[in-house]
């Protein structure tokens, strides 16, 4: 699990700082916000529960890298609604991958 959370945080920096530096928001603000979401998706993707539990998995997964987006983005009012559509995305994903 921590082998995942340390790969989730390296790549949610690079996609956090590349979503600051294109926002204006900041490189360095937006790969520390990327670097936290990532390693919470690596948690999420790694845990036994979870596996139990496909379509929330990827429902956890789409809502928590969209909060990290969102708020690398832009302020908190985004990354809620990133969360909300992140959340969508992945339920819809996992409903129509698992339940065909």
């Amino acid at each position: 699990m921590v082998r995942s959370a340390t790969v989730g945080a390296g790549v949610g920096a690079g996609a956090g700082a590349l979503t600051g530096l294109v926002t204006g928001r900041g490189v360095l603000h937006g790969a520390v916000v990327g670097a936290g979401a990532g390693a919470g998706v690596g948690v999420i993707r790694s845990s036994q529960i979870m596996r139990r539990h496909p379509i929330l998995k990827n429902a956890a997964t789409g809502g928590v890298a969209g909060l990290g987006l969102g708020l690398a983005a832009g302020g908190h009012g985004t990354g809620f609604a990133g969360a909300g559509v992140g959340s969508a995305i992945g339920l819809g994903y996992g409903l129509y991958r698992y339940l065909k």
